[in-house]
């Protein structure tokens, strides 16, 4: 019996000829190396692959979906491979990422991979993305979808003009968090969002359309991809949709994670079961918090304001107008933490962040300016300030990187009216990106710092050197939800613990921390044991017909 490890002359660590096959040590190293790895198997391989098919086979018409749990280094896989390959493999000129809102947009990790590419500039200006480019520089415009796609950008529509006329096989496309404003047409918007559209016009769908029928390199980045994505309805006009990759299975992500710990449902349309789930979450955190001795905080999102015709709606039905916006619910906070005691009366404890508001407050009334919402999520993960809560209503679906979180409560009810709920199942994706914003790691510490004393992104590896905060973590480094018992809430939440996230009373922790440094690694190729991959390491009943395609 043979197995391709064994192929390897472990005294002389050399090539060994088996049957005529003979296999390099350094490429069975490297093949091992890299499986089973979330960031290079997931995202990075089935990238290069399609975009080499490309560079070949073009495919025009298509936007080629690649999804990716939060946490898995989607962001990094284009900044750090996706902008290489495609500069210099597929020689294109321009690459654009647009992202929904300026929250979303990393532009300092663009500008890293800026300089690694030769004679490249990286801008945030459609006319200069324009000026550039007529200087012959390669090109990496960050922007939002606002800023390229729609009527109103005047340079927007300048540069889609320049690259239909003269970047033809040149142009690359990066739309992020692609489950959002790509619905194909108003006609599919509520059978796809859920929702119904208001004066939907499409405008990214058409204007990235066009530029497909011209290039093949057009892709989208999601973690929930929606039901045109999927396939499941037909797009209308002249692109379709591809999911290129699959998800990882969630055990390769149990290092570069958090946990679920508590899942808690309640009617969001009470008043007083909301008051009496805040009071809850404000004890759990005040408990954790005591119990650890380090910092954890809170996301939650409210309901939009009632307009003036809702209001006078209730009060003709005799109804109470009462809606649980962020104003009502900062009210419920401060007469809590007031009356019980829970958190510092005088210190800020929650911060609203809206289009008209980036203050932070203490529940006396005292109240910090935020210049931007960066400033916010910042003092959210600075263990040195007061500040727990955050207050939001459409902001903190994606692109919220608080590693700090480890509590996400969701007023939204949301509901499945009007769309086809028995023939495709519910719609989950916003849900979900909201369930998304806590999975970051968190040990009381910044992730810089934490990167930087662990040398990488990996609670497991620290677990091992840190075997007597094991009690610790696993309070820090999971999350409760507290969110509506409908049915909707209940299907995310279940697609949530099947397919992006490990359940904290899951987890054998014995099992995960108690094999010895030594007995870890592949004593061939220094793989370690959770990489491998069952197909490769197999026993191959001494048919090495098909070895050449398996190394290679």
């Amino acid at each position: 019996m043979w197995y391709i490890y064994n192929m390897i002359d472990k005294k002389n660590n050399k090539e060994v000829d088996v049957k005529n096959n003979v296999i390099k040590l350094a490429n069975v190293k490297k093949i091992m190396k890299e499986m089973e790895c979330p960031l290079k198997d997931y995202l990075i391989k089935p990238f290069n692959n399609l975009v080499d098919d490309l560079i070949v086979n073009k495919k025009y018409g298509v936007c080629n979906i690649g999804v990716g749990i939060t946490g898995q280094g989607k962001t990094y896989a284009i900044t750090q491979n996706g902008i290489e390959k495609l500069f210099n493999d597929a020689k294109v000129k321009l690459i654009i990422y647009s992202a929904p809102d300026s929250a979303v947009l990393e532009n300092d990790k663009f500008e890293d991979a800026a300089d690694n590419i030769d004679n490249c500039k990286m801008v945030t200006k459609a006319n200069k993305a324009i000026k550039e480019l007529k200087k012959g520089k390669n090109v990496i415009y960050c922007t939002t979808h606002a800023g390229v796609w729609t009527k109103s950008s005047k340079y927007g529509k300048k540069l889609i003009q320049y690259i239909l006329q003269n970047l033809k096989d040149q142009v690359a496309i990066f739309i992020d968090e692609a489950h959002t404003w790509t619905v194909s047409d108003a006609i599919n918007y509520l059978e796809t969002t859920g929702n119904r559209p208001v004066k939907y016009e499409a405008t990214l769908f058409k204007s990235v359309s066009k530029i497909s029928q011209i290039s093949p390199y057009i892709f989208g980045i999601t973690a929930t991809p929606n039901r045109e994505a999927k396939g499941l309805i037909d797009t209308v006009g002249n692109m379709k949709y591809k999911i290129y990759n699959e998800m990882p299975p969630k055990d390769l992500m149990i290092n570069k994670n958090s946990w679920l710990n508590k899942v808690n449902l309640f009617d969001v349309t009470n008043k007083t079961s909301i008051e009496k789930m805040i009071l809850q979450m404000l004890q759990d955190m005040k408990k954790d918090i005591e119990t650890t001795g380090f910092k954890k905080t809170a996301i939650i999102q409210c309901k939009p304001n009632l307009s003036e015709a809702q209001i006078e709606e209730r009060l003709d039905k005799g109804q109470d107008t009462w809606n649980a916006n962020i104003d009502e619910i900062a009210a419920i906070i401060c007469e809590l933490n007031n009356k019980y005691n829970i958190f510092d009366k005088d210190k800020l404890l929650y911060a609203i962040m809206n289009q008209s508001k980036k203050n932070g407050y203490s529940t006396l009334g005292d109240k910090e300016t935020y210049d931007d919402e960066d400033e916010i999520k910042e003092d959210l993960d600075d263990t040195d300030s007061s500040l727990k809560i955050l207050l939001v209503v459409e902001k903190g679906k994606a692109g919220m990187n608080v590693f700090s979180l480890g509590y996400m409560m969701s007023l939204k009810e949301f509901n499945s009216k009007g769309y086809k709920a028995d023939e495709y199942g519910y719609i989950t994706e916003t849900p979900l990106q909201i369930l998304g914003r806590c999975v970051r790691l968190w040990t009381g510490q910044n992730n810089d710092k934490f990167v930087k004393e662990n040398g990488e992104y990996d609670i497991v590896k620290y677990l091992k050197n840190n075997k007597n905060k094991l009690d610790i973590i696993k309070i820090l480094n999971s999350f409760n939800v507290y969110v509506s018992n409908n049915q909707i809430w209940e299907a995310a939440i279940e697609q949530f613990k099947d397919s992006y996230i490990t359940c904290l009373d899951d987890i054998n922790f014995d099992e995960l921390l108690s094999s010895k440094t030594e007995e870890e690694f592949c004593p061939q190729c220094g793989a370690s044991s959770k990489y491998w991959n069952k197909k490769l390491v197999k026993d191959i009943d001494n048919d090495f017909s098909g070895i050449d395609e398996v190394l290679n």
